[in-house]
């Protein structure tokens, strides 16, 4: 290629390699995770937590009134009436969540987000052969990952380097939210603040537990996360020298420390040889 350093050339086709590797074995993880069986979410009754505290208030109030006016008998009868009751109320405002339909676009976007480290959706939905698959599947899915993401970081510095992949990194996420917003990742009335900060943890590999990244998010976020992690290393050396001067001021000090200790040790130890020689002299 014309104009371009061999070692970004070398960068730019390891990349697209691993890239091959990466997406085959991202559909492998959607097969997997595709035809594997799921479990129901345990019970959720967040929501209707006031309505059941009513429930509860109440029965408590029958029970408590009628306990000095009724027989043991009447009002051990009239109580399990009552728990019976609120049994059944608590078991209709506590139902489980739905599980998320079955398809190959879900499966193929958690294989992502577990292989690129984001984090893994929906993990009580596994079963036991679920868990074992998703273990042995970012085994392998993590290190190959990190090959390509290496690699397009290589390639990255090469084209953008400096502050350009910092400025560059900014817009990517910038665009990338306003792109999030505005395909369907988000509802109506979510601030356009959080798909900005759900793109930055997602690009970040940080993981944003509301939810798995959208398939468009997914495809900025396989040049986007070398990009961000390109940008932090860009940060890293701006706030090392930001301390530079500090550091030095402290390993000043800590050489001053040391060696005053040092001598300390030295002087304690002549003193301990000189007690030791009058002890042998007497």
């Amino acid at each position: 290629m014309g104009g371009v350093q061999p070692k970004v050339e070398l960068a730019l086709r390891r990349t697209l390699f691993f890239s091959i590797f990466v997406l085959l074995y991202l559909l492998l993880g959607a097969f997997g995770f595709y035809i594997l069986p799921r479990r129901q979410r345990s019970l959720a009754c967040e929501e209707n937590t006031e309505r059941l505290d009513a429930h509860r208030s109440e029965m408590l109030n029958v029970l408590w009134s009628g306990t000095m006016a009724q027989s043991e008998h009447d009002w051990a009868h009239m109580a399990n009436q009552k728990l019976d009751i609120y049994e059944n109320a608590l078991l209709s405002l506590c139902k489980p969540p739905p599980i998320p339909p079955r398809s190959f676009l879900n499966s193929f976007l958690h294989s992502f987000s577990l292989v690129t480290t984001v984090g893994l959706p929906d993990v009580e939905t596994l079963t036991w052969a679920g868990k074992a698959f998703a273990m042995l599947y970012a085994s392998f899915g993590i290190p190959l990952t990190m090959l390509y993401l290496g690699q397009c970081s290589k390639m990255i510095s090469g084209l953008l380097p400096g502050d350009r992949a910092l400025f560059t990194a900014l817009v990517t996420v910038f665009l990338s939210a306003v792109l999030y917003d505005i395909v369907g990742g988000t509802k109506d009335d979510t601030p356009f603040l959080d798909a900005v900060l759900h793109v930055f943890l997602t690009v970040s590999t940080v993981g944003d537990c509301s939810g798995q990244p959208t398939l468009t998010l997914s495809l900025v976020c396989i040049f986007a996360i070398s990009l961000c992690s390109i940008a932090f290393v860009v940060i890293e050396r701006h706030i090392e020298n930001c301390v530079q001067g500090m550091e030095l001021a402290f390993g000043r000090q800590f050489g001053s420390l040391s060696r005053w200790l040092n001598a300390s040790s030295i002087d304690d130890d002549r003193i301990i040889e000189e007690d030791e020689d009058q002890t042998e002299d007497d």
